[in-house]
């Protein structure tokens, strides 16, 4: 509603000052004017025209009720809502006999209800004026001659916007609705051929709907109830003055049929958006919204269109009625045609609307059954956002949509936008939802093709490394057993300086063969050709044969070697030659980083998890940094320390030793109070029980 003009006749300063406060803020598009009293309301009527009146019950020179009378007398198209400060029930029920479109009483809360109030007043009306304007037309069936000339002389001075056509029988009465559109029937009971309960009946069975108001010459109480229960609105028996109320009787039973046709068309919206909403398959929602326009408005076709994706023209993309090969046809440019108009308007459009030029020049198509006489359209907006238009198409001649249908029809596009709106954005989710699959397993396949390289690439250095580890050692063992021979004195004295030679020759030997063994070992944990050959074996023993290993080695530098064993089992069931190459690759690392002076101390004792064995090499050498604890165990890799650079390495011993260690399902850690500060290793292995 744009520019609505209402008249508020009030008295009271303050209630007017509240009253057009709170309109300005709620209802902007109403422009108010003010007076304070009867006298002035009748003079600003006279010269002005107004939408709506909003009149106070309490005037200082008037009483409402009259001066509403006078509203309705002179402006009869003019709702009136009346408003007052009392409860009175006899004067709302006196003010809506009178005609007052709503009766509002001044109490909490009425002011937030006024701008509805007058929307559905404005509505209402614009309905009936609507309604009169159409030129209804009805159905006299009367084989009186007398009653029939009366009854239309009566109609044409009473309601001049009615068209009344007779039928003399009951056949003909049928015959002349089936072949007709007609708004109201007023039927007498004796009829010729059938009387007029049998008519009711015969109408109910071919589906013959329209408001019917019987007449009857004597009061028949149970005719009467018969006519209701067979759908009659009204029955008014021919009395002196019932021609008087008849213009009123037919008005009152088109408003009573239209309330009825809205309760089932509402009934019907609402079957219907509980099939829809249970579904998001965007095509089952299309399709059902097309079939529901068809069932609303009572057509025969319906068509839904999309927007373009360039916004320039609808695409029809469901529809009920046509053929696949006519619906593709009937596309139109927005603003052409009835869907066009709706689109570019936003509001329901309607009217005779032609066949695209591309359907009628389509020699495959006839335009038999084809040609659309009458069609009403109204676009589908979701969150402000056009996304197409819904059209019913009726091929009836002379099809009128009234604005029950353009509401009814509107509702089901503004909750069917949600609806496809909701479908599309589910349709979405599952495309992005499958091409996210589809990338998945295409990079799955990818990395499984890499990987599947790598380990090709794995295979082939570990059988590469093997080979040249075995061709290595060949001619490596030669070169030590020479060198060994060499020293030896039964071959005859050597220089010292030449023994020194051979003894850096043997030292550089077997350093190399240790790199070849553990380059060997370290290949086959990689390729997973280690196996293990676990059994069990004296923990002690095995423990303290280690610390003799590098008896000597200690020894030479001053260096102080302990064991220590708490609560441990008597035997560890493990791999024998890999708890020892474990143990000797820790030591050969405590020996040689620790300084003259030091001490390395083994301990072995329980380990938290029940059953396990925890054993531990302290030293008290060199250190390491914290930055460098995550490093040691990485295969090639020594720490950046001063100390450190000064002794030789491969960096493969901890890493072999964390293989190793894991082999056995065990764990192994190092920890360091920092560089200088001596530092710990721990491997802790399942054992088995019997506590030493």
């Amino acid at each position: 509603m744009n520019g609505v003009r209402v008249l508020y006749v009030e008295d009271d300063p303050t209630d007017r000052e509240l009253t057009l406060r709170h309109l300005h803020q709620h209802a902007p598009e109403m422009e108010v004017q003010v007076v304070g009293t009867g006298r002035e309301a009748r003079e600003v009527m006279a010269s002005q025209r107004f939408d709506l009146v909003l009149l106070d019950y309490r005037l200082p020179d008037v009483d409402g009720l009259q001066l509403l009378r006078e509203f309705l007398a002179d402006a009869p198209n003019v709702p009136v809502v009346l408003v007052t400060g009392g409860g009175d029930h006899e004067v709302a029920v006196a003010a809506l006999k009178l005609g007052a479109s709503d009766y509002v009483v001044k109490k909490p809360g009425y002011l937030d209800r006024l701008p509805a109030v007058f929307r559905e007043a404005l509505g209402r009306s614009q309905q009936e004026q609507s309604r009169r304007a159409r030129n209804l037309r009805v159905l006299y069936a009367e084989h009186e001659s007398a009653d029939l000339g009366l009854t239309q002389h009566r109609l044409a001075a009473d309601a001049a916007h009615l068209t009344v056509e007779t039928a003399t029988t009951g056949p003909d009465t049928l015959r002349t609705l089936e072949s007709g559109r007609y708004d109201l029937l007023l039927l007498d009971y004796r009829m010729p051929g059938m009387n007029g309960l049998e008519i009711l009946q015969a109408m109910r069975e071919k589906g013959i709907r329209l408001p019917v108001i019987m007449i009857t010459g004597h009061r028949d109480e149970e005719t009467a109830v018969q006519a209701m229960k067979l759908g009659a609105m009204d029955y008014i028996v021919k009395r002196e003055g019932y021609l008087t109320q008849l213009a009123s009787s037919i008005d009152r039973a088109l408003a009573q049929w239209a309330l009825r046709e809205e309760k089932e068309a509402l009934l019907v919206v609402r079957d219907i958006a509980r099939e829809i909403a249970p579904t998001l398959d965007l095509k089952e929602v299309l399709q059902l919204v097309a079939s529901a326009a068809c069932s609303i408005l009572r057509v025969d076709r319906s068509l839904l269109y999309f927007l373009s994706e360039d916004g320039a023209e609808l695409v029809p993309a469901a529809w009920r009625g046509w053929s696949a090969e006519a619906a593709t046809c009937l596309r139109f440019r927005v603003g052409q045609g009835i869907p066009g108009q709706a689109a570019a308007l936003r509001r329901a459009v309607s009217g005779v609307d032609s066949l695209p030029e591309a359907l009628a020049r389509q020699g495959g198509i006839t335009r038999e059954g084809m040609t659309v006489v009458s069609r009403l359209s109204v676009p589908l907006v979701a969150h402000d956002r056009l996304l197409g238009v819904l059209s019913g198409a009726a091929t009836e001649p002379l099809r009128t949509f009234r604005p029950l249908d353009e509401t009814l029809l509107g509702d089901l596009a503004t909750f069917s936008a949600v609806w496809i709106e909701n479908a599309r954005l589910y349709e979405n989710v599952r495309r992005a939802a499958r091409e996210l699959e589809a990338k998945v397993k295409e990079r799955t396949s990818q990395l499984e093709d890499a990987l599947d390289r790598v380990e090709t690439m794995s295979r082939h250095k570990s059988e590469f490394l093997a080979h040249m580890s075995h061709e290595l050692r060949t001619p490596l063992n030669s070169i030590l057993g020479f060198a060994e021979l060499l020293q030896d004195p039964q071959f005859g004295t050597v220089p010292a300086k030449r023994d020194r030679y051979l003894d850096h020759i043997h030292q550089s030997g077997q350093h190399l063969l240790q790199l070849i063994n553990d380059l060997l070992d370290l290949s086959k944990v990689e390729a997973g050709k280690l196996e293990l050959q676990p059994e069990a074996f004296p923990l002690a023993e095995a423990l303290m044969a280690a610390l003799e290993q590098f008896r000597i080695q200690a020894d030479a530098k001053g260096l102080t070697l302990s064991l220590q064993i708490e609560q441990v089992p008597d035997s560890l069931v493990v791999d024998p030659l890999r708890f020892k190459q474990i143990l000797y690759n820790i030591l050969s690392n405590a020996v040689k980083f620790t300084s003259t002076g030091g001490s390395i101390t083994v301990t072995a004792r329980p380990a938290e998890i029940p059953e396990w064995v925890e054993i531990a090499v302290q030293d008290t050498g060199i250190g390491i940094k914290a930055e460098d604890l995550s490093r040691l165990f990485q295969e090639f890799t020594q720490i950046d320390s001063s100390l450190a650079k000064s002794h030789q390495g491969t960096g493969l011993g901890l890493a072999l030793t964390k293989r190793l260690v894991e082999l056995h399902g065990g764990i192994v850690t190092a920890a360091s109070a920092g560089e200088g500060q001596g530092s710990t290793f721990t491997v802790t292995l399942p054992g088995t029980a019997a506590p030493v």
